[in-house]
């Protein structure tokens, strides 16, 4: 999953919404709260969003947003991605993006090319 994606897939479940404007083909990013955070633009433009990836602030509001019963099935995924226990605490903006969105099922994996070398490997030995 591209980190854009990553990004919007967090800020949508956290209450972000894209909007068309009526009479143009232009969005804007709106907040939970339903203020306007963007410029009218295209609908790639993230710039506005919270940056989970890199930003620790955020990606521990978005993980307050946690049900009581996700908590467990989160910090399994966290424990899987920083591989020790003790490194759960020190794990990056990023990991705990990819554990937030494999516990809310909206993580999805990136397909391999048919042009990659793992592709190519697997070919040749069978």
């Amino acid at each position: 999953m591209n980190k854009e994606a990553q990004r919007v897939a967090i800020a949508e479940w956290c209450g972000w919404s894209q909007r068309k404007a009526k009479k143009s083909n232009h969005f804007a990013w709106f907040s939970p709260n339903g203020n306007r955070w963007s410029e009218w633009s295209s609908k790639d433009d993230i710039e506005t969003l919270p940056d989970y990836l890199n930003d620790l602030n955020a990606i521990h509001e978005a993980e307050g947003r946690l049900s009581d019963g996700q908590i467990v099935p989160y910090l399994d995924h966290l424990l899987k991605i920083v591989e020790l226990d003790w490194r759960m605490c020190r794990a990056s903006a990023s990991q705990r993006a990819e554990a937030l969105l494999k516990t809310l099922g909206l993580w999805k994996e990136e397909s391999l090319s048919p042009d990659s070398s793992e592709t190519k490997t697997n070919k040749t030995k069978g």
